[in-house]
């Protein structure tokens, strides 16, 4: 059953365009499965889905001529991830997907019986021969657009941000210090034996915290340290006022708000309303009570008022977070960018009028792209020689954490 879930899953990402989380939530939540099942179920549609253009690469020549359903395709997918990848016994994966298929399709399980038998006894393709190039976007499975900006940006390093995208990630979780302390975190987590680190409020544990006491109330929130250092950059103190322009679910709302001890103001904006009820329900859950939402289009809303510091967390094309979004890369181009560009721009020219004298504006994103970083800051500040840069970093993906960017301005002339 798990594989037959698996194919559901896969079929939904790859052939219907959802995300790998809403794809995966939706089988979790119809079936009844084991922790271990979930696990193994995971590990198939994220690991299928990841290496999807070096495995249809392989594919290729055993399918040649053939007109295969998406179903079929996506069986066979799965069928070379789990034989190359999970050293699965090849007998037990050809026969588990063959009598999985032929319960519906008895011509298609001859089919993949037969792709399959004949791939395991295959040599694969030596791809270190390709040019550079086409090797890179075989072994790390990434898309040809992406791929060249990268290589236009980080001659240098392309490879080994590549092999980053593609290595394990642990959990990472922000310790909410408005209902705990650290060393209380750590001492609950001593108690049963779990593999944990906690570095200031930044909690990396080697098992997921999702079903544990602290994260189901509210006392640690799932959250990269890249991204925990975006609130800790804008540094609001408390009673100070601070603007997200783009809140999204929140969470850098309520890092805000644990930074300010809960006196202040935050005022979260969106422009989804289902996300701001999600901001709500998180602020409900983590004990935030100086946040008020706003439905706001960031790129025109007007606010009657000035606030002490601006945070504009970007929509960006996330290429620092592919290690645990490995379908944002099948869905990025290069023309989703250059629209991305121009809309970053649109926010920060808005959000750069709602800055207090001597207050701050924050810039951040989550990717390692410099057009939507340090060029659309040069651009910016190009225009406004009343904001001057005071800290800016790229962190790249990491051991350290997703590929983050981070610049702060204050606004020096008030004039």
């Amino acid at each position: 059953m798990i594989m037959n879930y698996a194919l559901q899953a896969i079929t939904r990402i790859i052939n219907e365009g959802a995300y790998c989380n809403i794809a995966i939530n939706e089988v979790l939540q119809k079936n009844q499965l084991s922790d271990h099942e979930k696990r193994l179920f995971t590990h198939i549609v994220l690991g299928t889905v990841e290496n999807k253009i070096r495995i249809d690469y392989y594919l290729a020549p055993l399918i040649k001529g053939k007109r295969i359903k998406p179903y079929l395709k996506n069986t066979l997918r799965m069928g070379v991830y789990m034989l190359d990848e999970m050293r699965l016994a090849p007998h037990y994966v050809v026969n588990a997907l063959v009598q999985m298929i032929k319960k519906q399709d008895f011509k298609g399980s001859r089919l993949v019986n037969g792709v399959l038998r004949t791939y395991q006894q295959l040599p694969k393709p030596d791809l270190t021969k390709l040019p550079q190039k086409e090797y890179l976007h075989l072994k790390y499975s990434f898309p040809r657009d992406l791929l060249n900006l990268l290589m236009r940006e980080y001659p240098d390093q392309v490879e080994a941000i590549l092999a980053e995208m593609q290595k394990p990630t642990p959990n990472y979780y922000r310790i909410n210090t408005l209902k705990i302390k650290p060393e209380e975190v750590a001492k609950i987590l001593q108690t049963e034996k779990s593999e944990f680190q906690v570095l200031e409020d930044c909690l990396i544990s080697q098992t997921s915290l999702i079903n544990h006491a602290l994260f189901e109330e509210g006392k640690i929130i799932a959250q990269n340290p890249s991204s925990i250092k975006v609130a800790k950059t804008v540094n609001p103190q408390p009673k100070e006022a601070v603007l997200d322009i783009c809140c999204g679910l929140g969470t850098k709302s309520m890092h805000l708000a644990g930074l300010m001890d809960n006196q202040g103001e935050i005022v979260a904006c969106d422009i989804y309303p289902h996300k701001l009820r999600m901001v709500e329900d998180s602020a409900t859950k983590l004990n935030v009570k100086i946040i008020q939402t706003v439905l706001a289009d960031a790129t025109v809303y007007q606010f009657n008022r000035l606030f002490d510091h601006v945070l504009v967390d970007a929509p960006c094309s996330g290429l620092g977070v592919i290690a645990h979004k490995v379908d944002l890369k099948y869905q990025m181009t290069q023309e989703k960018i250059n629209e991305l560009i121009e809309l970053q721009k649109r926010i920060l020219e808005n959000a750069s009028l709602f800055v207090k004298c001597h207050g701050t504006l924050t810039y951040s994103t989550c990717t390692i792209n410099k057009s939507e970083n340090e060029e659309q800051i040069e651009y910016f500040l190009s225009n406004h020689p009343d904001f001057e840069k005071v800290y800016e970093e790229l962190m790249m993906p990491g051991s350290a954490g997703d590929g983050f960017y981070i610049c702060k301005m204050i606004r020096k002339d008030c004039m």
